[in-house]
This record gives structure tokens, C-alpha cells and sequence, in this order.
């Protein structure tokens, strides 16, 4: 299972980094503890801008598969973290880069569309949205992401297929924002993430609301929806 083994405060920058297993697999205690993180830098006012990395295998390939067949108030529990994780990055006041270095599948799909600005590595992997190959629908909430970030050409294609990509495809579609050589990544991160630092703090805040707040008040209503069924599968097994 995939944890934060690297935490690096070092003003404007924080960095995440999610390691842990092949495939950096997020669990219920990790997507709290990511939570927890987010909301430190929010509240941070010498951090301007986050870094979210993951390992050399894995971004992240979803979530804990143990946890959503364990029982319906475990998976509830784990999706509706999962999903006010999205929720609080997407809104967060502090700019994000995304580093991808391998697979990007399911919920690694969702963190790299919250990020600003999405750098992966070349290599044989893949990212997108797996759910439909696997039998299940893709929610709601994820496919809003994909409306703001996805190229709307190829919304369907990305979304409903259970298709996924190679890094470049992942460029095109709009999963990632550039391509470049391994050795690269982590520069062509920190320049990133040292360029959004230096945007205007009230500016930035004010162009997310302009651009994302149709997409974020929807977030909000179906994040409420499933605050309320767990609340009720909570007290039915009490």
C-alpha cells in the first residue's frame, strides 16, 4: 500500500510524494492523511505552490480494492474521502503540480486532473479512467473533472470505454499537460511549481472561482448526497 513517505517543506514549495508497493494503491488511513496535508499548506502562508509526486511504478493505480469489497460502509467511508480529497485540491488555494512517472489509473486518473499543471515522465505506462473495463460505473464527480480538463472532443472516448493511455495519448486528451525524458522530470517539476508560486495569490484564487465554480458547486451537492447515505449506513449497522 502506497504512503507519504516524503514530506518536504521548503517555502513556497511543499512536496507529497506517494510511494509504497507496485502500483501505489490508496487507502482509506493515506487519503486522510493527504487531507491532512492539503489543508496544513491551505493554511500555510509561506506555501504557495504543492508538488504531489508519485513513485517510479505508479502515480497511483486507484483505490484499495480490499477496502470497496470489504463491505458498503467501508467503500462508502473510502469514496466519499476519495472524494472530498478531489474536491478540497481542486478548490485549494495553493497551485499544484502533478509528477507521473508510471501508471495513472482510476483515482490516480482524478488527482492528476486536479492538479494545475500535470508533468509525466515517457515510459511504458498508461493513464485513464479503467472503471468501465472493470464493471463499474464511472461516478458522477470524476466525470466533472473530466468535463473541465479532458479535450470535450474526446470526453466520451476518455470517459465511457475503459480505455487507457500512453503518456503522449494522455497529452492529447488532456490527462497531462507535457511529456518529457525521465531525467527531466524533476526539473522540469520544481520549474514548474516555482513558476505558479509566484502568481498573485487573490488573482489565482479569483480565476479558479471565475473558471471551476459551476463545476465546484456540483461537486458540493453530490458531495453532500454522500455525506447524508453514509451518515444513514452508519446508523443502520450501529
Amino acid at each position: 500500500m502506497a504512503e507519504l513517505t516524503r514530506v518536504e517543506r521548503d517555502p513556497p514549495l511543499l512536496r507529497l510524494e506517494l510511494t509504497g508497493g507496485r502500483l501505489n494503491v490508496l487507502t482509506l488511513d493515506l487519503v486522510r492523511e493527504m487531507r491532512q496535508r492539503f489543508a496544513e499548506a491551505s493554511a500555510d502562508g509561506e506555501i504557495a505552490a504543492v508538488i504531489l509526486a508519485g513513485g517510479p511504478s505508479a502515480f497511483s493505480a486507484g483505490l484499495d480494492m480490499t477496502t470497496l469489497t470489504q463491505s458498503e460502509l467501508a467503500a462508502q467511508e473510502l469514496l466519499l474521502e476519495m472524494g472530498e480529497l478531489l474536491s478540497e485540491i481542486y478548490t485549494s488555494p495553493r497551485r499544484v503540480v502533478a509528477s507521473c512517472a508510471g501508471h495513472a489509473v482510476a483515482a490516480g486518473a482524478m488527482l492528476l486532473l486536479t492538479a494545475d499543471i500535470r508533468i509525466g515522465a515517457k515510459g511504458e505506462y498508461r493513464i485513464g479512467f479503467s472503471e468501465v473495463s472493470m464493471g463499474l460505473a464511472l461516478p458522477e464527480l470524476p466525470v466533472l473533472l473530466a468535463r473541465d480538463r479532458l479535450d470535450p472532443r474526446r470526453l466520451q472516448e476518455a470517459t465511457s470505454l475503459g480505455r487507457l493511455w500512453t503518456p503522449e495519448e494522455a497529452v492529447e486528451l488532456g490527462f497531462l499537460d507535457r511529456v518529457v525524458a525521465p531525467d527531466d522530470l524533476e526539473r522540469s517539476v520544481l520549474e514548474a511549481a516555482r513558476g505558479l508560486a509566484e502568481l498573485d495569490q487573490e488573482a489565482y484564487a479569483g480565476s479558479v472561482t471565475s473558471v471551476r465554480g459551476a463545476t465546484l458547486q456540483r461537486m458540493n451537492e453530490l458531495l453532500d448526497a454522500e455525506r447524508k447515505r453514509l451518515s444513514a449506513l452508519r446508523s443502520v449497522t450501529a
